[in-house]
């Protein structure tokens, strides 16, 4: 055991600087991370450490995203390749062991231990802050909390993409937290909901950085400091007043105690009182205000009446709006009504999903297949509506519907390939024609 302990405490084997894909915990080795060690890594000091958690527990796709800024400012990276969406009992399991097998092995900074994750995978980050003693701070992107916080004892670095179906829950975070006065950002990105692109990871980290050093968690560190200010500065000379005051804003905030912020917070307040700035605020008011109204319409629409000519009407108007937010969600320039229907298809989809996947297990199978077959028509895009209504045909023992929707699951992109092969529900597929094709294809 004490052989056993010291190379756990070595970290032998796992070398710096590179993205291990699989460390098993070694007092629970059914549970795997992936990991990354910074270049310089050594024992003789402590280091900062982020625990990640994607919503499909694919722990090498946030490691990999952060393994950049990790190497610049000196994070160890565990990305959990156990905790994923569905029963939150398995995601608290890995990070138990997880954090027991990263403490064990390496020296870490016991004042400067992160979370982060996307969607389900950043409620399992907020979860872990708020039960876990000692965490310093959490990057969430395209979720948030498991419920509305009354204390936030940790600071938060939250995003979401424009067309995000949670931008509107990141946007009350942000709200909620100025009132709790809980040191925060809240970035908006071009795009969807997913992990945040590199430059957003990049001002994240540069962001807790910042945060460490005005918390004293950190020595201050004048040429980050300067850099960082003057980066964001020439970033926004030639942009929109709204932008402008967004960032002053921010700037104001985030380097409040390390460098005199008077004259931002003098031109962010300014900048406020502009037509402009009031107009983007009646915007985002407006869109906030729709994209409610639009999701309680949506939910009512899917209502079923008793009577069936009642029904039979229902349902052409369910698909008629259903239409016309495609129609809106699929047209070439950004607008306000595109990114409505995109964040209200989205939202509405992935509630579909979910209970489809309650229904499945309660062997509810038709009321699964409705409601999947209208995730899919919302988001026929998505990979993970398609192979969850494969499912539900499977054990609807429909194999026809079953297979096509299977295939359309790997048209969409979903590659894994375990899942599949060892899905029960597939089990009378595995012999059927085309069932191999696909594995194949998965490969």
């Amino acid at each position: 055991m004490l052989l056993l302990a010291a190379a756990l405490l070595s970290g032998a084997g796992l070398p710096p600087g590179q993205v291990i894909n699989r460390v098993e915990a070694a007092a629970a080795p059914s549970h795997t991370y992936a990991l990354y060690l910074p270049s310089g890594y050594t024992q003789d000091r402590a280091w900062p450490v982020m625990y990640c958690f994607d919503p499909r527990a694919r722990g090498r796709v946030p490691v990999e995203l952060f393994a950049a800024e990790a190497e610049k400012y000196g994070y160890i990276l565990a990305g959990s390749n156990n905790s994923r969406n569905g029963a939150f009992r398995d995601s608290v399991a890995a990070i138990q062991a997880m954090w027991n097998d990263t403490h064990a092995r390496f020296n870490i900074d016991e004042h400067r231990v992160y979370a982060a994750g996307f969607s389900g995978g950043a409620r399992v980050a907020t979860w872990m802050a708020q039960n876990v003693n000692g965490v310093t701070g959490v990057l969430v992107s395209g979720g948030g909390f498991m419920s509305r916080p009354e204390t936030v004892p940790f600071a938060l670095f939250g995003c979401a993409g424009t067309d995000d179906f949670n931008w509107p829950e990141l946007k009350e975070i942000d709200t909620v937290l100025d009132r709790l006065g809980t040191p925060h950002r809240v970035v908006v990105f071009e795009g969807g909901h997913s992990w945040p692109p590199a430059a957003i990871a990049a001002r994240a980290f540069e962001w807790f950085e910042l945060h460490a050093m005005r918390s004293g968690l950190r020595s201050r560190d004048a040429r980050l400091v300067a850099a960082s200010l003057q980066a964001r500065l020439a970033a926004i000379e030639s942009a929109p007043p709204a932008e402008q005051w967004v960032e002053l804003s921010a700037i104001a905030a985030d380097f409040a105690g390390l460098e005199d912020v008077s004259g931002y917070e003098r031109r962010a307040s300014e900048l406020r009182s502009s037509a402009a700035v009031k107009q983007f605020l009646k915007i985002e008011k407006r869109e906030m205000a729709r994209n409610r109204e639009l999701s309680v319409e949506l939910q009512q629409a899917m209502r079923e009446p008793d009577d069936f000519a009642e029904r039979q009407i229902a349902a052409g108007r369910l698909h008629g709006l259903v239409r016309r937010l495609r129609t809106q969600a699929e047209a070439r320039g950004d607008s306000s009504d595109r990114r409505i229907a995109r964040r209200v298809l989205g939202n509405v989809a992935i509630g579909l999903i979910e209970n489809g996947r309650e229904q499945v297990e309660d062997k509810r199978l038709d009321a699964a297949v409705r409601n999947l077959t209208l995730a899919t028509e919302m988001q026929p895009q998505w990979a993970s509506a398609w192979y969850e209504l494969a499912r539900a045909h499977a054990l609807n023992r429909n194999p026809k519907r079953a297979m096509e929707a299977l295939r359309k699951a790997v048209d969409g992109g979903f590659r894994d390939e375990s899942a599949i092969g060892s899905e029960p529900a597939f089990k009378e597929l595995r012999g059927a024609q085309g069932f191999s094709e696909i594995l194949a294809r998965v490969k």
